[in-house]
């Protein structure tokens, strides 16, 4: 924890904690134990003021993935509110009780939080914090098989100003998962990269909880657009460290593999695990799941290698004859040397070859070439 956050007020403590349990911005700062701190000292919250800090505490712990004390904390809060009869306050907590249930995968849990939520303060009392409660019920009933349940909170009345909020990010996120299940692919798709402009944009860290880009892969997927897919994969490989990597390449581990070995093995089962995945009714808790490092489990799952003609037909149809075969070669791992002597041509023949293959293909480098084709 950061020196000197001590003496500042705890509703300044508490709005540090969620900003960056949201953004990441300090990494040294442990955002869970900050929360923590401040919620041991507003437990038990009287005032608006007071609830607010504890409310924003507690949303810090959620956000930053500290799902235990999250989980306590959130009790310790409803209770207190309830001997209060602070109905409002309650109602927004149990709300968040309910979030955290449909992260965990305990569904009924969640419908029945986010219903308790309703019931304590109607709708038109909630504002543009709505927004996170009726994603909640959305995809928690598309879960349980109750896609017709789930569509029925599309027709609520929800605040312009709410999409200019996380509130509205989680709603925008919740709407393309049940877009996908009602077989609008473009419109989910849509949904999934207004999130990711949205979240960049704004310098959120939210994709452990929230993960669009392998949502919109899944949209893609469904969309036989399997080009567009793989580079959505991809990016959320490059993000992981070597051994959440290792985990999505292989069960039975992976030493003595280079880093390049990894990453296709990494790629090729992220890829069939999301075809046969694509279309289940629980994608959203299984891509949070692999996102944060679960490892690939589904029944029947066959990991199949595709070849680079196979997967790239259309992305190579717009090289010659013998910029096809300098990139198949690159993919393989040749060094430019080693290419000048199989094609019988000079290394500067090659270079050459390459910068043309960069332009058509819009890449930089060697690198992404072998990333894309390998």
């Amino acid at each position: 924890m950061f020196s000197g956050l001590d003496s500042i007020p705890l509703g300044q403590q508490s709005a540090v904690a969620l900003v960056n349990s949201m953004t990441r911005a300090w990494p040294a700062l442990d955002s869970s134990g900050l929360a923590r701190e401040v919620l041991k000292k507003r437990a038990t919250a009287q005032s608006d003021a007071e609830h607010y800090i504890s409310y924003t505490a507690a949303r810090a712990l959620l956000l930053s993935g500290d799902a235990v004390a999250a989980s306590e904390e959130l009790q310790k809060l409803i209770e207190n509110a309830a001997r209060n009869s602070q109905n409002g306050w309650q109602a927004r907590l149990e709300s968040m009780r309910a979030l955290l249930a449909l992260a965990g995968g305990h569904l009924e849990a969640a419908v029945a939080g986010a219903e308790t939520a309703l019931h304590l303060m109607p709708p038109s009392r909630w504002g543009y914090r709505i927004g996170g409660l009726l994603g909640t019920l959305m995809l928690a009933h598309l879960g349980m098989g109750r896609p017709s349940r789930a569509e029925q909170y599309l027709a609520a009345d929800v605040p312009e100003q709410m999409f200019r909020t996380s509130h509205g990010l989680v709603y925008r996120y919740c709407v393309g998962h049940l877009a996908l299940q009602l077989g609008s692919y473009r419109t989910a798709l849509a949904h999934f990269m207004s999130c990711g402009h949205l979240m960049t944009g704004w310098g959120l860290k939210l994709e452990r909880i929230m993960p669009w880009r392998l949502s919109a892969a899944a949209a893609y997927i469904l969309l036989h657009e399997h080009e567009a897919a793989l580079g959505l994969i991809e990016a959320v490989i490059e993000q992981q460290n070597r051994s959440m990597i290792s985990t999505l390449a292989s069960d039975e581990g992976t030493g003595g593999w280079s880093e390049d070995q990894v990453f296709r093995a990494a790629r090729e089962r992220t890829f069939a695990w999301l075809i046969q995945a694509a279309a289940e009714p629980d994608l959203f808790l299984s891509v949070v799941r692999l996102q944060q490092g679960a490892r690939l489990r589904h029944e029947g799952i066959t990991i199949t290698r595709y070849k680079i003609d196979d997967r790239y037909s259309q992305y190579l149809s717009r090289l010659t004859v013998t910029e096809q075969k300098v990139s198949a070669l690159v993919a393989g791992g040749s060094a430019n040397k080693s290419i000048a002597r199989e094609l019988r041509v000079t290394v500067s023949t090659v270079e050459q070859h390459l910068t043309k293959i960069y332009r058509k293909l819009g890449i930089k480098n060697r690198s992404e070439l072998r990333a894309r084709l390998g």
